[in-house]
């Protein structure tokens, strides 16, 4: 028995009556009375645990006792006689409240573990998390300390904010600022989060803009020489300019050369309306490539896609006419394609909207892609809307990870749309029964791919079975087109590098600086896991209860 009275006094006595059943609950008789003496309990100390208690009918089994009277330390004295008894149901289990599996584990670790079951109050009594009784003018329970006002506030919302917010502060240390601001984006209002993001975004600037010092520390030497064409043409010798500018067009000198027909093309001087577009072209590749090496593989794709929608998108046509972009880009393209850069070449088709036999060739270099793909490349296939720099839907860009049996698997180069992997908000479900997966089969493909292309999409048999610390996770076996990768395949094809991925502009909810891109944690079929923005796999915090970002893959037939 414990002392959970109200006042903070001791006890000294208690007397106890006990009612004594036989086997088959039937009520003996014969009561027994027994008197705990000479106690000192203060208040949240128990008693009697260890004080046997002997009773002499051998036809015992069980028993029921009522406290008939206490004796307390300043020698007041309670007793049943005016008590009317209530009875409690049995305390639920936080597995049996309305917390999810993280809500719980995030309850937990607040509370230092102590919680272990769900918080009840009543008009007399309240039940805490960890067990303890308490009288209700109790603000803290006796045995564990944790506060009936944050037990009150423990709401599945609160908890799961307070999880996110919890995550995002901990990537916030490990200088993940690109994770943290996308979690601080979710819990915007919630405590500081909208200024910790804040912080956060100014850290992402700063660490952009010292990589891109060393882009243009190489520039430095490229503006020396074109400051002296500048002379050179301003003098009167365009000739002169005009080779140099040929000299470093072979040379690769895209950036240099570029400027100089820049300026020609202004003179009007030969052909230099056509060169400057051409070593324009060669630009954007030299840029893309650049990007590639300082910011990653993730923002490949978006260079390549807003270097060339700033080219065609007016940019240009200030400068040189239309007809001109639209005939060297289709001449370079094809160049392009014939030396088996299919990718570029796609994409520059694809943006001559329709010029000439531009379509043909775009549709010839994305079959030639599937062809030919190799582990590591990329190919187009299928239309979905992502981004606002062109009108309607864009190809879909798919990164290759596996190739056998005439077959490649291949993941979206973005996150194309956010999900609840759960039809229900917040209920728990495995992939086999997840919203997600009914929308990918359904939906999605229907939305996304033509006749023609669905039919190269192959249905294959998914397993999920694997190891995280210590425990093994298993779900069964599930046939279908579309899918999220799981943790063995993400572990398998993109670890240690080139997981990381950016989210199309249409899902994104940046809700602070629109000019920052940030990657994305995106969901895996093995349910509670994601990969993080900084490309790692990890147990999500809140992985039923908020939508979450969705790259689709799948397994497509090369002939």
């Amino acid at each position: 028995m414990e002392n959970i009275s109200g006042e903070n006094k001791s006890i000294n006595a208690v007397t106890v009556l006990f009612t004594l059943y036989d086997s088959y609950g039937k009520e003996i008789t014969k009561n027994f009375q027994y008197d705990y003496l000479d106690l000192d309990c203060k208040k949240g100390e128990t008693f009697g645990g260890k004080t046997p208690v002997f009773l002499s009918e051998q036809t015992i089994r069980s028993f029921t006792f009522t406290v008939k009277r206490v004796l307390f330390s300043d020698k007041s004295e309670w007793t049943d006689e005016d008590f009317e008894w209530e009875s409690y149901s049995k305390q639920k289990s936080l597995e049996e409240s309305a917390l999810n599996a993280q809500q719980i584990r995030q309850l937990k670790g607040e509370t230092q573990g102590k919680a272990e079951f769900k918080y009840e109050n009543f008009d007399k009594i309240w039940f805490c998390a960890c067990g303890g009784i308490n009288t209700a003018e109790t603000e803290k329970c006796h045995a564990c300390g944790i506060s009936k006002i944050y037990l009150e506030n423990a709401t599945p919302e609160y908890l799961q904010n307070n999880a996110v917010y919890d995550e995002a502060m901990a990537n916030m240390s490990a200088k993940k600022y690109d994770e943290a601001i996308h979690l601080f984006g979710f819990i915007k209002g919630w405590r500081d989060a909208d200024k910790k993001a804040l912080e956060c975004e100014e850290k992402v600037k700063q660490k952009k803009t010292k990589k891109k010092k060393k882009r243009i520390g190489c520039l430095i030497s490229a503006i020396s020489v074109i400051i002296a064409f500048v002379l050179l043409i301003t003098i009167g010798i365009p000739a002169i300019a005009y080779g140099i500018g040929n000299s470093n067009f072979k040379k690769g000198n895209h950036e240099v050369a570029s400027t100089v027909f820049a300026f020609l093309n202004g003179m009007g001087y030969k052909d230099s309306s056509e060169k400057f577009v051409e070593s324009s072209l060669w630009f954007i590749v030299d840029t893309t490539s650049e990007d590639y090496k300082l910011f990653g593989e993730h923002e490949y794709n978006s260079t390549i896609e807003y270097e060339l929608a700033s080219f065609f998108n007016g940019e240009m046509e200030s400068m040189v006419s239309a007809d001109v972009i639209k005939s060297v880009s289709s001449d370079w393209a094809v160049k392009q394609a014939e030396a088996g850069e299919y990718y570029f070449a796609s994409h520059v088709f694809d943006c001559l909207d329709g010029y000439k036999d531009s379509d043909e060739r775009m549709a010839q270099c994305n079959s030639e892609m599937i062809r030919n793909a190799q582990i590591g490349e990329y190919v187009r296939f299928g239309k979905f809307e992502q981004t606002s720099l062109f009108d309607g839907e864009e190809f879909i860009d798919w990164k290759v990870l596996d190739k056998k049996d005439n077959m490649i698997l291949v993941v979206a180069n973005r996150a194309l749309t956010r999900s609840f992997f759960s039809e229900d908000d917040g209920v728990e479900s495995i992939w086999e029964d997840s919203e997600i997966r009914r929308y990918l089969n359904s939906e999605f493909i229907s939305e996304a791919f033509s006749a023609d292309e669905l039919y190269r999409l192959q249905t294959v048999s998914l397993s999920d079975t694997f190891v995280y610390d210590g425990e093994t996770h298993t779900a069964p076996i599930t046939q279908d087109k579309v899918f999220l990768l799981s943790y063995n395949e993400v572990e398998n094809y993109m670890l240690p590098d080139g997981a990381e991925c950016i989210a199309s502009n249409r899902v994104v909810e940046n809700k602070y600086d629109a000019s920052i891109i940030v990657t994305v944690s995106w969901a895996l079929r093995s349910p509670e896991f994601v990969v993080s923005q900084d490309g790692e796999i990890k147990r999500a915090s809140d992985f039923y209860g908020s939508s979450m970002y969705i790259r689709p893959a799948m397994w497509i037939s090369i002939d």
